[in-house]
């Protein structure tokens, strides 16, 4: 039974956390690939000790290509768990493969009820997705034909072929009548996800190991790197049994129902990015309420040194000792404060987020006092005018 995940958030727990998002319909927008506002945030937070995956049934072929802009280091969760493999180095920390004669026995099934399917597998230690050519259907062939150019492709002349190496997928595009029987008889002897592709339509069934589902190979990764919670993300059917293993978990708005029904909340859409703009309301989350130290080098009543037309109506300085993604330190407003300071101490009560620049500004107040949204936009506007902005607060 799955149970319901609204319950409560440990922000600032300082428990270490594994945020693991899917790929397609989650991360990636209806084009196929991250945006550039996903690649620089997600790029950003890792770069700042976030510990990020992505889960997909992509390979990872496919999943660099549609995710080139990420370029910080992290593990990913290749082929529905049946991988799990570092991003940039390319090391394998986790790996699951087919009992070579429970493959064979269930390709040659399979081919036997006219259901041809497409073999992933290592081939003489390379790997490579196999299909006999001349058997296949119009949607197989219209799936491989979409890579024709990858260097996994190996189209072979006959069943007995799709016979060698080390399988650990197998991939069925067919009509439900043909791949259901399937699906009923080996769900509970092998890993099965049974659904429609989201671009073509087309019914997939997806058969793999039994222990290999993305959820057995984010808790396997969440031991590894020590992390006592997992906070997942998701769109489909086959996120469910992520969302069952999740501390919390977020669908986004073009989520299935039964994924929002079990969800911690819904958030925006694949095309909104949703998940990148949670995961940094979470990382916020983990400066506000602080207490910092700000050195003022604009104070109240000066003119920015090299535009003459910006006037500071209150004090702004740095964080030393925090670096921004500029290299500089922090940058702060000090609100509360009513006559020019060389230096102030205060708590972090929100961060404006600029969406279109690589720097965002903290605002610092003394402890007790506190503002709202309206009153921080106001007093900060004389600068953040020029930007596209979100005032980010602790909810």
């Amino acid at each position: 039974m799955i149970k319901n995940k609204k319950r409560t958030m440990l922000l600032n727990s300082g428990t270490k956390t594994l945020y693991v998002s899917d790929l397609d319909g989650t991360l990636l927008g209806s084009d196929q690939k991250t945006s550039e506002y996903t690649n620089r945030i997600i790029n950003r937070l890792v770069e700042n000790g976030m510990l990020f995956s992505y889960a997909t049934a992509r390979s990872y072929y496919t999943a660099h290509k549609v995710t080139e802009g990420m370029t910080a280091a992290f593990p990913t969760v290749l082929y529905n768990g049946v991988f799990v493999q570092e991003n940039v180095t390319r090391e394998m920390l986790i790996t699951n493969f087919f009992e070579r004669e429970e493959a064979f026995d269930l390709i040659r099934e399979l081919a036997d009820s006219d259901v041809h399917c497409i073999v992933y597998g290592f081939v003489d230690g390379k790997e490579k997705f196999s299909y006999v050519r001349s058997k296949i259907n119009a949607a197989t062939a219209d799936f491989v034909t979409s890579r024709n150019n990858d260097v996994r492709n190996r189209p072979v002349e006959s069943v007995r072929d799709l016979l060698q190496g080390k399988p650990f997928y197998l991939t069925c595009i067919d009509k439900p009548s043909k791949l259901m029987p399937f699906y009923e008889k080996y769900k509970d002897i092998n890993h099965c996800v049974y659904s429609r592709d989201i671009y073509s339509g087309e019914q997939w069934l997806e058969i793999m190991p039994k222990d290999a589902s993305k959820a057995n190979a984010v808790r396997k990764l969440a031991e590894l790197l020590g992390c006592e919670r997992i906070v997942a993300f998701g769109d489909g059917i086959n996120d469910i049994d992520l969302f069952e293993i999740a501390d919390e978990a977020y669908a986004v708005e073009n989520a299935v129902p039964e994924l929002k029904k079990i969800a911690t909340a819904v958030i925006g859409s694949n095309d909104n990015d949703g998940v990148v703009k949670q995961l940094y309301k979470m990382h916020c989350a983990s400066i506000i309420g602080s207490i910092v130290n700000v050195t003022v080098h604009r104070p109240m009543g000066s003119f920015h040194p090299k535009h003459r037309d910006i006037f500071y109506p209150i004090n702004y300085g740095y964080v030393e000792g925090i670096k921004a993604p500029d290299g500089e330190w922090q940058d702060a407003y000090i609100l509360g404060v009513d006559k020019p300071v060389e230096r102030f101490t205060g708590k972090v009560i929100a961060v404006i987020h600029r969406i279109d620049d690589i720097e965002d500004k903290w605002v610092v107040c003394p402890e007790r006092m506190s503002f709202g949204r309206a009153d921080i936009h106001e007093q900060t506007e004389f600068q953040e005018k020029f930007f596209k902005t979100e005032i980010i607060f602790l909810t």
